[in-house]
This record gives C-alpha cells, sequence and structure tokens, in this order.
C-alpha cells in the first residue's frame, strides 16, 4: 500500500526550520525502513519472544507526485511564518496549510516547540486515528527530527493508533490485544 504524504515545511528568517528536499526523503527513508522490518537495528533489537511475530508491513509512504488541485508536486509544501518557532496552541501551524486527509498523510514541520510543562523537550506529535477532526490529522515534529528520521517512526506509530507500551495513563494499556 502506497500513501502519499505532504510535508508542510513551517520555516521563518534565516531560513530557521527550512529542511532540504534531501533532508524530508532521508526522513521518509528511515520510517519506510523501520515501519516494513528492514532497518539494520531491527532483527538486532528485537526480543526473542516477539521475533515469530515481527514483519513486513507492506506500507511504503511516499512524497505525492500530484496536489489535490491535480498539479504535478514533490509533496514538499513550504510556507513562511513565524509560528515555525512555538506554534501555539500545538495545532495552529495545520491551519497554515492542509491537504485532505482521505487522500494525503500530513506532517509539518517546525523549528521549535515551547517548553514542556514538565521539563521534558517534545520532539513531535502526532493524533491519533480516533480523535481530533480530519482537518488536524498527521503528525507535526521538529524540523531537526524530521531531518534525523527516528521520531517520525515514533510519531506515525501514534498516528496508526499505536500508544506507548507502558500506556499512557494509570493502569492503562498500548492498544495492542
Amino acid at each position: 500500500k502506497i500513501i502519499p504524504v505532504v510535508v508542510h515545511v513551517i520555516y521563518y528568517e534565516d531560513d530557521q526550520g527550512n529542511l532540504t528536499n534531501e533532508q524530508v526523503q532521508y526522513g521518509l527513508d528511515i520510517l519506510n525502513k523501520n515501519i516494513n522490518g528492514q532497518s539494520e537495528n531491527f532483527l538486532s533489537r528485537t526480543p526473542d519472544v516477539f521475533a515469530a511475530h515481527r514483519g513486513d508491513l507492506n506500507v511504503e509512504f511516499r512524497l505525492a507526485k500530484m496536489d489535490p488541485s491535480g498539479n504535478p508536486t514533490t509533496g514538499i509544501n513550504r510556507v513562511f511564518s513565524s509560528k515555525t518557532y512555538e506554534p501555539t496552541p500545538r495545532n495552529s501551524v495545520k491551519a497554515l496549510s492542509y491537504w485532505n486527509s482521505y487522500e494525503y498523510f500530513n506532517i509539518w514541520t517546525v523549528a521549535k516547540f515551547l517548553p514542556q510543562d514538565d521539563g521534558n523537550t517534545l520532539l513531535g506529535f502526532a493524533q491519533f486515528p480516533f480523535s481530533g477532526s480530519m482537518s488536524t490529522d498527521g503528525v507535526v515534529l521538529l524540523a531537526s527530527q524530521m531531518a534525523s528520521g527516528g521520531t517520525l517512526t515514533h510519531e506515525v506509530g501514534h498516528w496508526l493508533g499505536l500508544r506507548h507500551v507502558w500506556g499512557d495513563q494509570d493502569c492503562g494499556n498500548d492498544n495492542i490485544g
């Protein structure tokens, strides 16, 4: 299954947060390797108890070739906005640029998030499939995390409905039956 992707690169002065096409593609390449069990550490880091259950999801995330109007595109949509520094509220950058979530997987990248109340650094966030509206469906990441690849895989897991393995609440679970 091929999932068309649009990456909305939100950047501001001095190109802060403006990823190159190669950095965007690298992030998607890492995601595709991870999600299909082809990453270098997939075999070595899978606990033996799960080894018989690992496999290839047979999904590929590809940059869209056509935009919503039917015009050719790179699948990378650059948006000039100061919201790249501290997008508040969290979904505010999504209103800057959005493609229909029934046809595209939306990823937004920003230069910086506000510090978290608990002192942790937010690297990205996703909308779970059972929450929110279609106009906010997708993943938001720090531009640096898109360029390095790993956090995108984590957030796509949430976008697909997976919770953290420790559960996201007291006595919670990860929604894996």
